[in-house]
């Protein structure tokens, strides 16, 4: 298991208090998750800017030292991933830290595909492009389904992003079905390139909050700038951040948003899954 957090708005935001300040930040739920769980295996945030995609990684614990806290309170744009580790699947080390990046593309994963060691990896592996194997550098599950999802994606352009997201989970579900049992099967998900974003919820959970430019100057003391009307936003978390009213998404299902300079509404298209 592990925890994330995807945030999109109309105008940059300052996300401190997102990752650090709130009373259920990012940075507390790499200590204790709400189920008593440490994520201490490692942490990643990704941001995009006027000059695409940077990201940053940590072996170390959010929760230990400063490195965390110190650039998580600098985080400031209009779209955000980040990840705190625990590891199931892969060593601890840096190339098995979340986020995964692949040019545009960014992806952290929240749970655990069963039976990946002993065969599904070995079902996974023919359906990913040559070129894309040879970008996988670490040992985890995760990092082989963000291959294979940007296999079919690149495979098959003019299919919408959500039919293929869709189809590469109800595949990879039938491949750990048909391998064992799969009670604790994860396949939870946030996936964008700075435009479009994506998420999957598939027995991991998935929260969302929408905010406006009349809620925000009352959280955590981060309103968006004077001049930025229309302000709007959307929060994804493993769990809540705050005591605000978050919304569940639903189990098995992806969603989709897309992001741009002249959309004041972002709200999630939530599509129901194959089980």
């Amino acid at each position: 298991m592990c925890r994330m957090v995807g945030f999109i708005a109309t105008h940059p935001t300052a996300l401190g208090c997102t990752l650090v300040e709130a009373p259920h930040s990012l940075l507390a739920q790499s200590s204790q998750d709400l189920e008593g769980f440490a994520h201490a295996d490692g942490w990643g945030i990704a941001q995009w800017g006027e000059d695409g995609v940077s990201v940053m990684r940590h072996l170390a614990a959010a929760h230990e030292g400063e490195d965390y806290r110190n650039f998580a309170g600098t985080v400031r744009a209009r779209q955000v991933i980040a990840h705190v580790r625990q590891a199931t699947a892969g060593d601890i080390c840096f190339e098995n830290t979340h986020p995964f990046v692949q040019g545009p593309w960014v992806f952290v994963h929240n749970g655990t595909i069963r039976h990946f060691r002993e065969q599904v990896k070995a079902r996974m592996w023919p359906e990913i492009a040559p070129d894309y194997r040879t970008r996988i550098r670490g040992t985890t599950d995760s990092e082989v389904l963000f291959q294979l999802l940007l296999t079919r994606l690149d495979a098959r352009p003019e299919i919408n992003p959500v039919e293929i997201i869709a189809t590469v989970i109800s595949d990879v579900a039938d491949w750990c079905a048909a391998a064992g049992p799969c009670e604790n099967l994860g396949l939870s998900f946030l996936l964008s390139d700075g435009e479009r974003f994506f998420g999957v919820r598939w027995q991991q959970t998935l929260w969302m909050l929408q905010r406006t430019e009349t809620r925000d100057a009352e959280i955590c003391g981060h309103p968006p700038d004077d001049d930025a009307k229309g302000y709007r936003a959307l929060l994804v978390a493993s769990e809540p951040l705050t005591d605000e009213r978050w919304l569940p998404i639903p189990e098995y299902s992806v969603f989709e948003v897309e992001q741009g300079r002249d959309k004041l509404a972002i709200t999630p298209r939530i599509h129901t899954l194959r089980k």
